[in-house]
């Protein structure tokens, strides 16, 4: 057997210099059969070592050798010598080995080696260029190979106990006016460790003051303390530093809490029906008793940016690699180091440079970055570029989209069918029998469980969309494929394997209540609680506190059915539409400080259809070519009864509509705003604060809506 492997190894090499013999690469031997698992092991082993441009296969139990291809194209790349001596050392595996090629200066050529390296052994090894002495004692540099570390691997001595075990370290973090993926940045680099040792149970919101619990691989709570007075300077603290055996996982918690501070409360000066003590009881108890639509808020789609995370996470779905990452890289209108190098970046497609330009807590640009300047800006490299970052991130984006259809759904569901129960509703069951799998879980609603009124609205889920879930056999399952058919997505198996992403999909409730919710108001001087009902001429604050379960959102709660922190949009749409209502269910700047607001929405469907009208406009301004800065555009409290509108703005409008066309052109438009923006501003005098930071008034910084 020996001779014949000799022989079969000599003639392949033979055959791989002829590069016309069509069969070269198609050869194979049979070593026979081996039923014993270790000898064939064995025998794998010592073909490899002697032959390492050959692989040995088993099938059925017999043994076959062929032309390793792996190994035919690294031999294009570097030396045969080294080609053999990498091969192996991959098949020792030994533990905490390293394998260097030979010196190389050729900067274009390490990429090719590493991007081949990378490419085909990437979930085993992990490659770098060091700096090296050469034989002519001159400085040059090497691409060094080591094994990856297996994630949750241990090794245990022959008493059970283990010899090896990562160090983490639990703690509380408080930030305020930064990303959780920023703060973990900036930790990481204060620690000298990676992004992806930290880990969490949720991304917390920007612009707030909030705690979350934190665990750290590899740091032991005494360094974690060391730098305790750095990160202060960077907006974040540290508390309960202790140790933990475990990370965490996303979703890894019962629900948040919330402190929220509304300052200077007025009541409005055309509503005298009663005090504002009892307004602000009423708007309470109509929160305790009623709930809110559980719509996934703003800040999970990246409130205010031009892109929007639901962009990428449906370019990412539909494995539209490049355009991902330039969505990605899109800038803001600001002129700022962050959107200066991702504007370098899409005129240049300069990853390099790009990357010497971003700040060190970009982490996730940074890790994209890197893999694009090894394997370029294309779909593979893109993939990679995806890839270089952590699943949790890249599903993050996907995730986005399938929040956005939700919300798209659960306003469509409640403007069709209201508060009702109907047939085909979807209803999730409360048992806890983890042996049950969730669709069995799900029950469809029947004709005579309708008629029964069996069912509370309460108890009513929408799918978020995935592989493995149930439509509603209703006209909203009807709704669920031609919105997905909308983005291409009718086919979409949920599954986006080059990226490593598999998206089940699940079910959420469409109403849910706050728990623990309570109150108080506070005087001038701060500290001192109000009590009794002169409050009308006072400057006061409302502190609100309550708990969420998980993945709900306090932006969606809707106190005196205002969603706080909830922008309107351009200001040409919203004094355009406090006068006009065409085609839409309800005049839409009432939700901007009108009488009637406290009638039309109190109940979910109007609630639900704001949200429509919402959508509608943001149509509207794609369908005219509008942009707008969000962050600048606040909500204004302007209705149509209100002092400040303007009873010529409407009619100006409905003489447009009786003309030839029936809409008037961008131009007309905003020569009709800008008539207005004067008086409407004179209107905006105060601010709304949420835990210190207030949302600002229009002002100078209002960004004219105009062509692309």
């Amino acid at each position: 057997m020996s001779e014949l492997l000799d022989k079969f190894a000599c003639d392949l090499k033979e055959a791989w210099g002829l590069e016309k013999i069509p069969s070269a690469g198609t050869r194979e031997l049979s070593l026979g059969t081996r039923l014993d698992k270790k000898s064939r092991a064995d025998l794998h082993s010592a073909v490899r070592q002697k032959f390492p441009f050959l692989v040995t296969v088993t099938k059925d139990n017999e043994m076959i050798v062929k032309g390793n291809a792996d190994y035919r194209e690294l031999c294009q790349l570097v030396t045969e010598k080294e080609a053999s001596d990498f091969f192996k050392f991959l098949d020792a595996k030994l533990e905490n080995s390293t394998f260097s090629f030979e010196p190389d200066g050729n900067k274009e050529h390490r990429k090719l080696v590493h991007h081949f390296l990378n490419r085909k052994f990437g979930k085993l090894l992990e490659t770098k260029s060091f700096t090296v002495t050469d034989v002519n004692d001159q400085p040059n540099m090497s691409i060094t190979v080591r094994f990856r570390e297996k994630c949750g691997s241990r090794k245990r001595s022959a008493g059970g106990f283990q010899e090896k075990q990562d160090v983490y370290t639990a703690f509380t973090l408080q930030k305020e006016n930064l990303e959780t993926l920023e703060a973990i940045g900036l930790l990481a680099a204060e620690l000298d460790v990676l992004p992806s040792d930290f880990s969490y149970t949720g991304i917390k919101d920007k612009k707030a003051i909030t705690f979350q619990p934190m665990v750290v691989k590899k740091v032991s709570p005494e360094r974690l303390k060391e730098i305790g007075n750095k990160i202060e300077k960077k907006g974040m603290r540290i508390y309960n530093i202790r140790s933990t055996y475990q990370h965490l996982r996303l979703g890894q918690l019962k629900g948040n809490h919330f402190d929220i501070v509304v300052r200077d409360l007025q009541q409005h000066s055309h509503d005298s029906s009663a005090d504002l003590k009892k307004r602000i009881s009423e708007a309470m108890e109509n929160v305790q008793t009623k709930g809110f639509v559980n719509y996934y808020g703003p800040q999970r789609f990246g409130q205010g940016q031009i892109v929007q995370t639901d962009q990428i996470g449906l370019a990412l779905l539909s494995e539209k690699m490049v355009e991902a990452v330039k969505l990605f890289f899109t800038p803001e209108d600001t002129d700022d180091p962050v959107n200066n190098a991702k504007r370098y970046f899409l005129q240049t497609e300069d990853a390099k440079g790009t990357l010497v330009m971003l700040p060190e807590f970009k982490v996730r640009e940074k890790m994209l970055l890197q893999a694009l300047n090894r394997y370029g800006v294309n779909h593979e490299g893109c993939t990679k570029g995806w890839l270089n970052i952590p699943h949790s991130l890249r599903i993050f984006y996907v995730h986005a989209y399938c929040s956005k259809i939700w919300n798209e759904a659960a306003s469509y569901r409640l403007k069709i069918y209201g508060l009702k129960v109907v047939e085909g509703d979807l209803v999730l069951s409360e048992e806890n029998d983890k042996s049950i799998s969730l669709n069995d879980k799900v029950h469809v609603v029947t004709a005579s469980e309708e008629s029964a009124k069996k069912y509370s609205i309460y108890q009513v889920v929408l799918p978020m969309v995935g592989h493995s879930i149930k439509y509603p056999s209703n006209k909203v399952g009807q709704w669920y494929r031609e919105r997905l058919s909308k983005d291409e997505l009718e086919m979409c198996k949920f599954r986006v394997s080059p990226l490593q992403l598999n998206i089940p999909g699940c079910y959420r409730l469409i109403l849910k209540n706050v728990q623990n919710l309570s109150y108080f108001l506070e005087g001038g001087e701060k500290g001192i609680k109000i009590e009794d009902n002169h409050l009308n001429d006072l400057k006061v604050s409302l502190h609100i506190s309550f708990d969420l379960d998980p993945s709900c959102y306090a932006t969606v709660l809707n106190v005196k059915r205002v969603s706080l922190g909830y922008l309107l949009g351009p200001i040409l749409f919203n004094a355009f539409v406090s006068s006009l209502d065409k085609g839409m269910e309800f005049t839409f700047m009432d939700s901007a400080g009108d009488t009637r607001l406290r009638d039309q929405m109190d109940i979910v469907e109007d609630q639900a259809a704001a949200q429509g009208n919402r959508d509608m406009l943001k149509g509207q301004a794609s369908r005219n070519h509008m942009t707008f800065s969000k962050n600048k555009c606040k909500v204004l409290p302007v209705g149509r009864k209100h002092p400040c509108s303007s009873p010529g703005w409407g009619a100006a409008l409905q003489e447009w509509l009786q003309e030839p066309g029936g809409w008037p052109n961008m131009s007309e438009l905003c020569a009709l705003a800008a008539q207005m923006t004067k008086s409407l501003l004179e209107c905006v005098s105060r601010g709304t604060t949420i835990r210190g930071h207030a949302l600002q008034p229009i002002g100078s910084d209002l960004d004219s809506s105009r062509r692309k």
